[in-house]
């Protein structure tokens, strides 16, 4: 399996790949929302999920060097990978977008959010 996140983070068609000159992490759809008022006003902006976290990843997981993309090299019936930060509530919406490469043999692919405390072997949604 191989999933690739994209590396611009786009908001809706008329911001399309476009990112807010005052926090180049900060894509035009959150720009004047409350996160971008917040992190103009802070001493310690807000960050937002921009890549794979490499240290809160399943061991049956690869990570490549561009910390966008995840390989699956492992024998079990999850995985499951971590961004680098959580999605904050003062975003109000959020949005990303995964392509999947290679969705191997017709393997279960789950994508999606959690909290902090899904196992690193368990499938986002799925509850056994």
């Amino acid at each position: 399996m191989y999933v690739q996140t994209s590396s611009v983070i786009v908001g809706n068609s008329s911001s399309k790949g476009k990112k807010n000159e005052s926090n180049p992490f900060l894509p035009d759809y959150l720009k004047d929302s409350l996160l971008d008022r917040y992190n103009r006003e802070l001493k310690y902006p807000i960050p937002i999920p921009t890549c794979w976290n490499v240290n809160d990843c399943s061991s049956d997981l690869k990570i490549d060097d561009n910390l966008l993309s995840v390989r699956y090299k492992g024998n079990r019936k999850a995985a499951a990978v971590r961004a680098n930060y959580y999605i904050p509530e003062e975003t109000g919406i959020y949005y990303f977008e995964v392509d999947v490469l290679d969705g191997g043999n017709g393997d279960l692919i789950s994508i999606g959010v959690a909290t902090p405390y899904l196992g690193l072997r368990r499938h986002v949604g799925l509850y056994w």
